[in-house]
């Protein structure tokens, strides 16, 4: 079986900018946007645990958090993927209580309504995923964060970096791969199955 391990927030489903939308209807308002780089601590003033408990806030709200966009080159590379074969495995270091678990099936079964997941893990609010990523064979693993990405690469999988604006400083070369979007993943898998 050919399996396809990713990531969720700024990978495959729009976080940042759905969290700074709920931010800024509460009240809040970023120096900058969180997806271009701006850590919530910086950018609203906050201590990590402050930011943390906003983060878990959004995360069991039921009116936003099972309702975020799919990242548009993912919503259109996804079901062609499956349509190769590849399985789907989520791993997000997301809040892991039943509230937000509920939301992230509903999420995803809306978001991408053609894909079957094989598995959906929540991890826990910056948890390591390493045991999860040790549960399978080498395979692709796709991240944002380059952390994740790194010790994925470390286990034995191929990993992906997706090029944002918090990770371009640094110097990725093969594994992980640096990538600008799902559609150059999707040329690197196409071309690693055919040799």
């Amino acid at each position: 079986m050919k399996y396809i391990l990713t990531d969720l927030d700024d990978t495959i489903l729009q976080f940042s900018d759905a969290f700074q939308d709920w931010l800024e209807n509460k009240g809040y308002h970023n120096k900058g946007r969180i997806r271009d780089g701006y850590k919530l601590e910086t950018a609203l003033g906050l201590s990590s645990e402050e930011s943390d408990d906003l983060i878990i806030q959004f995360s069991e709200d039921t009116e936003h958090m099972p309702y975020l966009k799919a990242e548009p080159d993912a919503a259109i590379v996804l079901p062609i993927l499956q349509n190769m074969g590849y399985k789907f495995v989520a791993i997000s270091a997301c809040v892991n209580s039943e509230v937000t678990i509920s939301a992230r099936h509903t999420n995803l079964a809306d978001a991408f309504p053609s894909i079957i997941w094989h598995d959906i893990h929540c991890v826990g609010l910056h948890q390591t995923k390493n045991n999860h990523l040790k549960m399978y064979d080498s395979t692709w693993w796709v991240e944002d964060n380059p952390k994740h990405a790194l010790r994925g690469a470390e286990i034995g999988h191929q990993s992906f970096l997706l090029d944002r604006a918090y990770n371009s400083h640094l110097d990725i070369k093969d594994n992980p791969y640096r990538v600008k979007n799902w559609h150059d993943i999707f040329d690197h898998i196409v071309r690693s199955d055919s040799k």
